[in-house]
């Protein structure tokens, strides 16, 4: 076989120049991609991350109105010195409503109000310098509903109100240890009165529309009870009850208080029954 040998020498010298070109260009693709690269390349290496910095703490703050805002900046609460001498602490909810006051008085009465969504006071609870304590309660509108106080004369009561504000009832101790209970009707007028006494005693009254006494019960620490009717001038007029002997009685009164007619039985059984007239002028 004759081996061309030019043809082979012409194919060999075809092969690197090809091989050169494609050499070429993938030394200028590596050059251009050097190129793009050595800003960052020759760029320092980022400064490490600072530590994270612990809160400011103060040992002594002292300033005459601070505000404590939440994530969103509203005020949340605001605490407030006063320039005639009152200080106070307001608590809003996220609505800008005021929801919680608190303070004191240049004369030194502390009080404490909570509020409903419409900023109406409905709990306010107040002590005063003498030693007086009262909470109120109120509705909707404003009114009083319920009350109790502490006074400095030994006195604690709680009165009820209806919803017009006017007092029903009360019911308390006064300063001689006595238990009170009041009931009045819708003009405010006492009907009915109840007292148990430090000593063991106890009593009830009626009264009429008008403020009349009607009717009392009442019990002694011996044991004897009784009950007394009175007419429409409040004058007794019948009385009956039971001693401690166990002795029953029952008397008839003329409007001036005297006695015209009794009757009863002692606790042996005997029958007593005794009548008079009325004494001369």
């Amino acid at each position: 076989m004759d081996i061309d040998i030019q043809a082979q020498i012409r194919a060999l010298q075809t092969s690197v120049r090809r091989q050169r070109v494609v050499n070429l260009l993938l030394t200028g693709a590596l050059a251009a991609a050097v190129c793009s690269l050595a800003p960052k390349l020759l760029e320092p290496p980022p400064a490490p991350a600072a530590p994270a910095q612990p809160p400011t703490c103060f040992d002594n703050l002292s300033c005459r109105r601070l505000t404590v805002v939440d994530q969103d900046g509203n005020a949340r609460i605001v605490a407030d010195a006063m320039l005639d001498g009152d200080v106070a602490i307001h608590v809003t909810d996220r609505n800008d409503r005021t929801r919680v006051s608190m303070g004191v008085s240049a004369i030194g009465d502390a009080s404490v109000q909570c509020l409903d969504k419409d900023e109406q006071v409905r709990v306010g609870s107040m002590t005063n310098d003498d030693g007086e304590a009262i909470s109120i309660w109120t509705d909707k509108t404003g009114s009083d509903r319920v009350t109790i106080g502490s006074f400095d004369d030994g006195k604690c009561e709680l009165r009820c109100h209806d919803e017009k504000g006017k007092l029903r009832l009360t019911t308390g101790t006064n300063a001689l240890g006595h238990a009170v209970r009041t009931t009045y009707d819708s003009n405010e007028q006492i009907r009915i009165l109840g007292i148990t006494t430090d000593g063991g005693a106890a009593s009830q009254d009626w009264f009429d529309p008008d403020g009349t006494p009607r009717l009392r019960a009442m019990t002694t620490p011996s044991g004897a009870g009784g009950l007394v009717w009175f007419d429409l001038a409040g004058n007794a007029r019948i009385s009956a009850g039971t001693t401690s002997g166990n002795s029953a009685v029952m008397e008839w009164l003329d409007p001036k208080g005297e006695q015209r007619i009794a009757a009863g039985t002692e606790a042996d059984g005997t029958v007593i029954r005794e009548q008079s007239d009325p004494k001369p002028e």
